[in-house]
C-alpha cells in the first residue's frame, strides 16, 4: 500500500491510510531490502535508506522515513538499549 494511494484505483479521494499500516509498511520494506534471501543478496543500509528518502511521501509517509532514519542512526551510535558491554 502506497502513502499517495497511487496505483489502487477504487480509492476514493481524501482516503487516509491506518497509522499503524503505514509504519508496518516501512519495517516490511526494509526487512525485506537488508535480508540476504536465497534469491539476493541483503542491500547495504545507507542504499535502503536512500530508497526512502527517495520514495518518501510517495511509497512511504514521510514522518515515519525521517523517525525511522533518525533511529537507525541512534542504533548505530549508541546500540540497543539495554545490551551489556
Amino acid at each position: 500500500m502506497r502513502f499517495d494511494a497511487k496505483g489502487y484505483p477504487f480509492i476514493r479521494e481524501g482516503w487516509i491510510q491506518h497509522p499503524v499500516s503505514r509504519l508496518v509498511a516501512v519495517a516490511d520494506v526494509f526487512d525485506a531490502m537488508t535480508s540476504r534471501r536465497t534469491y539476493k543478496r541483503a542491500i547495504p543500509i545507507e542504499n535502503v535508506c536512500t530508497f526512502f528518502r527517495d520514495e518518501a511521501g510517495g511509497m512511504f509517509d514521510p514522518r515515519l522515513v525521517r523517525a525511522f532514519e533518525q533511529i537507525l542512526t541512534r542504533l548505530r551510535t549508541d546500540g540497543p538499549r539495554g545490551t551489556p558491554p
